[in-house]
């Protein structure tokens, strides 16, 4: 088979919503939640902190407008830019930052940071 056949390009906007609802929103069932937000807050925070991620400025590339994996770094980076592929990612994230009432509730993963802050 031609690998060239399963190349993907975002010609086509996401919708991030979605995405946002079936993996990362607090209302999921508790082990998705567990492998995609919990699991990878946790191991961030402790390769940070036992300063093996150091350095200034973090530049995140990842896809979709997710900050939970942003949310352990706060602490160790002084400067976080985030790259968005997707102008509707881009619109879902101001709408966060400016505490807009549809934007995304997050509190669940805020409420992982503090217990993760807690325990250390």
């Amino acid at each position: 088979m031609d690998p060239s056949s399963h190349k993907r390009y975002h010609l086509h906007e996401c919708e991030p919503t979605d995405r946002f609802n079936a993996y990362y929103s607090g209302t999921v069932e508790k082990y998705i939640t567990d492998e995609t937000v919990r699991f990878p807050m946790q191991q961030l925070y402790k390769v940070a902190g036992q300063g093996q991620i150091t350095g200034d400025y973090l530049i995140d590339i990842s896809s979709g407008c997710n900050i939970h994996h942003l949310l352990p770094m706060f602490e160790f980076f002084k400067d976080i830019t985030i790259l968005e592929f997707s102008d509707l990612c881009l619109k879902e994230l101001v709408k966060w930052k400016h505490r807009e009432s549809e934007s995304y509730d997050w509190t669940h993963a805020l409420s992982i940071m503090k217990e993760l802050q807690g325990s250390r």
